[in-house]
């Protein structure tokens, strides 16, 4: 069986320290392995989302080698104002659109897809980079009920309970 790396730029520790304790020990026994990347420069604590930083990052996982795949996990409330897609959400609001959670991800992910394909073309982004903006603090989930957590995604209550 081959494997997949995929790098995942993320905004804070709390998202490192869950792509790498809880997502990724799940993927693995099916070659799939995640590398969460926090945003920016080492040191960085988090919360200061720029399309800037995050464009810079991809970039360089999208350079480094062709056989990997990127993705992100940034709050949506934590993302700039020049963010790829984010004005048009706003327009669309003040326009009377009510826009669902969904729909709002999908204009914020397709535009920062769309960004990353102009800016790297040669790389090969339209197929190996996977955005995704959480809609909600994903802090917030961290208070969630763990067993409906466990049941949704069919992680181990006992795995929930000790990340926790």
């Amino acid at each position: 069986m081959n494997s997949v790396d995929i790098y995942i730029v993320v905004e804070g520790p709390t998202e490192q320290t869950f792509v790498r304790d809880v997502l990724a020990p799940q993927m693995a026994p099916m070659g799939i392995y995640l590398h969460p990347a926090l945003i920016g420069k080492p040191g960085h604590k988090g919360g200061n989302v720029r399309f800037v930083r995050a464009k810079n990052d991809i970039g360089n996982f999208l350079r480094q080698r062709r056989d990997t795949y990127i993705s992100t996990m940034f709050d949506y409330f934590r993302i700039d104002s020049n963010w790829p897609g984010r004005a048009e959400v706003h327009q669309q609001i003040l326009n009377g659109a009510n826009l669902t959670a969904i729909h709002k991800a999908e204009i914020l992910e397709t535009a920062t897809l769309n960004e990353i394909v102009k800016s790297f073309s040669e790389y090969n982004p339209e197929e190996r980079f996977v955005p995704y903006i959480e809609m909600h603090e994903f802090e917030a989930l961290l208070f969630s009920d763990a067993d409906i957590l466990a049941e949704k995604t069919g992680i181990d209550l006992s795995r929930i309970k000790g990340v926790l």
